[in-house]
């Protein structure tokens, strides 16, 4: 059969593969390793990166990937992605409660006018966009977003940056918030149900493990 005689050559492909990636990112005994969206990485995991520290027995790795959710089940990756919590996993936790609202930087907020006029930033993906806005609050789906970048990371520093409104995840913003970065343009926020999930195979973590995470990512 020709699917058996290239077998041994896929079985091959794929140990060189392992091997390479563990060279890379240091896989092995005593790893923590999580798997995320670089968006993820920088607004949710960065500020938390001493405690997670902690957590791991040995080197803490955090990856950079965009491989399938699914596959955390078969590996000892703890992998973060977005959805709407309903992957068959051992471990699971909801990190925040996605809520989307208009934000800008200080700068376009002293704008005259009302921000509804102003350029527009979006972002491709699964969390809503200009359109679900439009329909949830009634306002035009004009002027057509000028700008559109796909991850929400690149789209955020166009905004910090004055060159328009986005809707953008508060949790994710709070930072920006806070230290005013970024402005908040309205009291409305959409409640969104999916939201950016830790999700782990029993492979990954030792349940130990995973109670100390849930307390430094939830």
């Amino acid at each position: 059969m020709d699917g058996e005689a290239w077998l041994p050559h896929v079985r091959l492909a794929l140990t060189t593969l392992r091997d390479s990636s563990e060279a890379l990112f240091g896989s092995g005994r005593g790893q923590m390793a999580i798997s995320a969206s670089q968006s993820i990485i920088e607004l949710w995991l960065l500020p938390r990166l001493e405690r997670l520290g902690r957590i791991a027995e040995g080197q803490l790795s955090i990856q950079t990937m965009v491989l399938g959710a699914h596959e955390a089940d078969v590996d000892d990756v703890i992998r973060i992605r977005y959805g709407a919590g309903g992957w068959p996993h051992d471990h699971k936790l909801k990190l925040f409660s996605e809520k989307i609202a208009p934000l800008a930087s200080p700068e376009l907020a002293g704008r005259d006018g009302h921000w509804t006029d102003w350029p527009r930033i979006a972002c491709s993906g699964s969390r809503p966009g200009w359109n679900s806005w439009a329909t949830r609050f009634g306002i035009a789906t004009t002027p057509v977003p000028h700008l559109r970048f796909d991850t929400f990371l690149s789209a955020l520093g166009a905004a910090r940056a004055g060159m328009g409104v986005i809707l953008a995840s508060l949790p994710l913003c709070e930072r920006d918030i806070r230290e005013g970065r970024l402005v908040r343009l309205s009291d409305e926020t959409i409640d969104h149900h999916e939201s950016y999930w830790a999700i782990a195979g029993s492979d990954a973590i030792a349940r130990s493990q995973w109670s100390e995470l849930v307390k430094v990512l939830a």
